[in-house]
């Protein structure tokens, strides 16, 4: 079998999806997407929330939901967007390997492109829905701080890399004058 060598912003756009799929995949297992800091006068207690479990600093020990209290109807739709999500992202790192395996790819990289759009709107939506959920719960005092934590943070990242491998896919789909 023969293989090809595409061109380099595809190059660029195949390392970007793999690593958006590596940050989005990090940020979907991890605890970090809201971070609790109880200060009680010469001790701080912290607790991690994430889509799928919480950890509490006090037992170091992390829980997954309970099925009778589970999360709401909303952490449902992010947990559910963020694996269609890394799906998405999946999907777009086979289709650029698959680029080494063709000649002709402009069908493929017109797919990568828009699978990587998709991507970015599962992001948007799994993002927007945390966001918009608890945003009221975001306080900053002397004795509690609530606030968003590396992995809502690390998830808007995997969605500026999608948007990125998308543009450079099309990029990478321009036939080049000679």
């Amino acid at each position: 079998m023969h293989l090809y060598r595409p061109k380099v912003p595809v190059c660029v756009a195949m390392g970007c999806s793999g690593v958006a799929l590596a940050i989005q995949l990090a940020a979907v297992i991890g605890t970090g997407w809201m971070v609790y800091k109880n200060t009680y006068s010469v001790y701080s207690y912290f607790s991690e929330e994430g889509l799928f479990r919480y950890c509490k600093e006090i037992t170091e020990i992390c829980y997954t939901y309970d099925e009778r209290k589970g999360p709401s109807d909303w952490a449902k739709y992010c947990q559910l967007f963020s694996i269609l999500s890394l799906g998405a992202m999946f999907s777009s790192c086979l289709l650029g390997i698959l680029h080494i395996f063709r000649q002709e790819t402009q069908a493929l990289t017109h797919l990568a492109a828009g699978v990587n759009g998709v991507a970015v709107v599962y992001i948007a939506v799994e993002v927007g829905v945390f966001a918009g959920e608890t945003k009221d719960m975001v306080i900053d005092t002397a004795s509690l701080t609530v606030s968003y934590g590396y992995c809502f943070y690390l998830s808007i990242v995997a969605g500026v890399l999608s948007v990125v491998t998308a543009i450079l896919y099309v990029v990478g789909r321009v036939p080049v004058r000679q």
